[in-house]
């Protein structure tokens, strides 16, 4: 499992989220997608909306605590302040 796939996984497992492996295999697919969500804003973006909808549908309804878990996870994925 690659180590940004291994994150998001330990995000959601942190959070109690149920399917946690599931739902960083789909993530997964999106940075595979996505490859250079770390040097282009256009992909960055697209992985961030996709963490969000992640997000959402793993049963997070407050749409603040969606935006700051899904900005910790980008900055962890790509390669910053943990």
């Amino acid at each position: 499992m690659p180590s940004e796939v291994f994150s998001i996984f330990w995000l959601l497992k942190k959070e109690g989220l149920e399917g946690c492996e599931d739902k960083a295999n789909e993530m997964r697919n999106v940075l595979e997608k996505f490859p250079y969500f770390r040097r282009s804003e256009g992909h960055e973006r697209e992985v961030k909306q996709k963490l969000c909808g992640l997000l959402l549908q793993s049963g997070i309804k407050d749409a603040h605590k969606i935006t700051e878990l899904a900005q910790y996870a980008m900055r962890v994925i790509k390669g910053g302040t943990r």
